[in-house]
């Protein structure tokens, strides 16, 4: 008899313990897959931001030919890097007047709403909220960060991460356009293009 309880036990035992074993794997499998379905959100969360990001992406026209014979080009032996801008353009350097460092800022200037600015060591603050994306890019051959903006048609912000020539860790290149004006967005990318580190 004695023995029979004992054998009752040890599969009340087995029962209770695969029961519980189950519970601890199911719920184990529930968290788990709302594990996934978070990750699954973030990502489509994600992607519709790039969506939405690439839908302001600048479109730019290709057909459009600039004629560069009235650009000016501008050198900077300093901070190794050349660059050609339109000739009704303005070139703004400053330095010590808004710049406490006396590090030089340089603003290639339509308007200003309207500019390719380089800032081999840093600048003043624009005012510009938070990145709404930042991604891994390349300028010019370098390393670098590109700042996406979630403005109705964004800035587009590098720092430079492989150093060019008495360059700061705090560097910035700020592309600012006001509007899709197929003129204004094909001179910006003949600006950017015709941009060069010089070694």
């Amino acid at each position: 008899m004695n023995k029979k309880k004992t054998v009752i036990v040890v599969i009340v035992a087995i029962i209770i313990l695969a029961i519980g074993s189950g519970i601890w794997i199911w719920e184990k499998n529930e968290i788990k897959k709302q594990e996934q379905v978070k990750i699954q959100q973030i990502k489509q969360e994600e992607d519709q931001i790039q969506q939405q990001l690439e839908q302001q992406s600048i479109q730019i026209n290709t057909q459009q030919v600039v004629d560069l014979g009235e650009w000016k080009t501008y050198r900077s032996e300093k901070y190794g890097f050349e660059v050609k801008y339109p000739d009704d353009w303005e070139l703004k350097i400053l330095n010590t007047e808004f710049n406490k460092s006396g590090d030089d800022m340089f603003f290639f200037a339509k308007d200003d709403r309207n500019s390719f600015a380089v800032f081999p060591k840093g600048g003043f603050g624009h005012g510009i909220q938070e990145p709404k994306k930042v991604t891994q890019d390349n300028f010019k051959g370098r390393n670098a960060k590109m700042f996406w903006y979630d403005y109705p048609f964004p800035p587009y912000t590098y720092i430079i991460s492989d150093l060019p020539k008495n360059w700061g860790v705090e560097n910035v290149i700020e592309i600012k356009i006001s509007n899709n004006d197929q003129g204004l967005i094909c001179d910006f990318q003949v600006i950017y293009d015709s941009f060069n580190f010089i070694d």
